[in-house]
């Protein structure tokens, strides 16, 4: 009899669920709002973030999947090299764990779509320095003109 005042209905439970999922969602935007290389603003964000999660209810992608969306989206005729689309998209995995999170793609689509030269310049370079050693090598520069 005293337990069940203690037990929380399902509405009360989902309810808690809802909550939750919302604080993380707030603290996700203020946390890419808060970010220098973020070119959205807080409604974007929220617009973006709720597509992103509708998507992909884990919240990140793998590299794959992201690369197959790029190229799903590109423009009839579009002479884009697949091999740089691919390093691209790898560069964008900031943590090297093989997925890109909300984060990492919002980011990334921040410096490209809206960002300034040297954010794109900064992109096209992590995309070329595949070796991650802060530098473009001959070799990586003579591959990457070759593909």
């Amino acid at each position: 009899m005293g337990m069940a005042c203690c037990t929380p209905t399902a509405h009360e439970f989902e309810e808690t669920i809802t909550n939750t999922n919302t604080r993380k969602f707030e603290e996700t935007v203020n946390n890419v709002t808060n970010d220098a290389n973020c070119n959205y603003d807080r409604r974007e964000l929220r617009d973006l973030l709720n597509t992103w999660l509708g998507h992909n209810p884990s919240g990140k992608v793998s590299k794959t999947q992201i690369l197959t969306l790029f190229l799903s989206h590109l423009p009839a005729g579009s002479r884009l090299d697949e091999a740089l689309l691919e390093e691209l998209v790898a560069s964008l995995d900031a943590n090297h764990d093989g997925n890109i999170g909300f984060r990492e793609a919002l980011l990334g689509l921040s410096a490209f779509m809206r960002g300034r030269p040297e954010a794109k310049v900064q992109m096209l370079f992590a995309a070329l320095d595949v070796d991650s050693s802060g530098s473009v090598s001959k070799a990586e520069l003579r591959i990457a003109l070759h593909k």
